[in-house]
């Protein structure tokens, strides 16, 4: 009972006043509905444009060929030189050349490099080489298994063949499934913008926090008598409602005021939202439990919020990052948040995301139980 006192007291703070409302619900919620609007309208509408020489005249590079031509805008160049010109103009993002011996060199194990020409480094590049690589390393994977199967020279050439394009008519499947629904290459930098929205809206939690320390009210609680695990469980269900109340306030701003073609559903995205909602109020009970002042605060939310939204790939794919770093990021809860709402987003159903949605609910009780543990009522704030 002494937590949801407590709690409605919390709340109030947030939206006892209709300056309050505005300030917590209808501008963030107008903010970030824009700028993803802005975010998502560019990664679904905008196509990449490619240049590409091809060198080979075999028949695996234009089966590549025709498998990117699904993805992007190609364009084709006679001279390697007028490709060059052309990307450092700026008319193409990135070029590639598939040399003479391309295709001979998959049939013999020993494939050649294909070459990728950018004036700048960039996410599309980026994309671009990954996607290529991607292809190649399917038709060797293809081509080794029908070598261990027996078959040489012609043979081989026509089942490859004949894999490639059933695989093309989706009549081959893998062991993994791995939806194959385009959903923009920049879904994940959108949805991670949210993500850093909540994380950064933690700290207005941990000024109550700190505020009640400054003012004797905690302390005041505590010695009503008023459990520690009570005073915890009522900022906990305070934070809780006041945060799904602004990820529900976005959620609709971004699904059916703005329209934003998501591909993902309401009520999924909304799931993943209020468990990742779990960790941020984790975090802010964490911080909240070791800081003396604002100034702390200040401090810590720069150290915690920004590099872990950049290790969890809320600004570019984990994939793009080093290896070492992409194995940190497995301990971020942005990355598990993120996987989640891509593989949604791909055709996967929530049942499919259950492994993601359990990490990040121990996440929430780790971080949760660490503020629980860390929280002295009786502590002032410092000066």
């Amino acid at each position: 009972m002494n937590s949801l006192v407590i709690a409605g007291n919390f709340i109030k703070r947030f939206i006892g006043k209709k300056k309050s409302m505005v300030i917590s619900f209808i501008i963030p919620a107008l903010l970030v509905g824009v700028i993803m609007s802005q975010v998502v309208t560019v990664g679904f509408k905008k196509q990449t444009h490619v240049a590409y020489v091809n060198q080979d005249q075999g028949h695996l590079s234009q089966t590549l060929l025709e498998k990117l031509g699904e993805r992007y805008e190609l364009t084709a160049f006679t001279s390697v030189d007028a490709m060059n010109q052309s990307v450092i103009e700026k008319q193409y993002f990135v070029g590639f050349t598939l040399p003479e011996n391309y295709s001979e060199g998959l049939w013999n194990g020993r494939p050649s490099s294909v070459e990728l020409h950018e004036f700048i480094a960039s996410e599309d590049s980026a994309y671009v080489n990954s996607t290529l690589q991607n292809e190649i390393q399917s038709v060797q994977s293809i081509i080794f298994s029908a070598k261990n199967a027996g078959l040489s020279g012609t043979a081989l050439q026509d089942n490859v063949m004949q894999i490639l394009a059933l695989k093309e008519h989706q009549s081959v499947s893998a062991d993994t499934i791995d939806y194959e629904l385009d959903i923009g290459q920049y879904f994940r930098v959108a949805m991670g913008i949210l993500l850093m929205f909540m994380l950064l809206n933690v700290s207005a939690s941990v000024s109550i926090i700190l505020e009640d320390r400054q003012l004797n009210t905690m302390s005041r609680m505590y010695s009503a008598p008023v459990r520690i695990i009570e005073i915890s469980l009522g900022n906990f269900l305070g934070s809780f409602i006041v945060g799904t109340l602004q990820v529900a306030s976005i959620l609709v701003m971004m699904h059916y005021l703005l329209g934003l073609q998501l591909r993902i559903a309401f009520l999924p995205h909304l799931a993943i939202m209020e468990m990742f909602l779990l960790v941020a109020i984790g975090i802010g009970t964490a911080i909240g439990s070791i800081v003396k002042n604002q100034k702390q605060l200040s401090i810590f939310i720069s150290l915690i919020i920004f590099p872990t939204c950049m290790l969890g790939g809320c600004f570019w794919p984990t994939w793009m990052m080093e290896d070492y770093m992409q194995k940190l990021s497995n301990f971020i809860p942005q990355t598990w948040a993120l996987d989640a709402m891509e593989k949604l987003a791909k055709g996967a159903e929530l049942g499919q995301v259950m492994l993601h949605i359990g990490v990040l609910a121990l996440f929430a009780i780790v971080l949760l139980g660490i503020g629980s543990a860390l929280l002295k009522p009786t502590e002032r704030e410092a000066a």
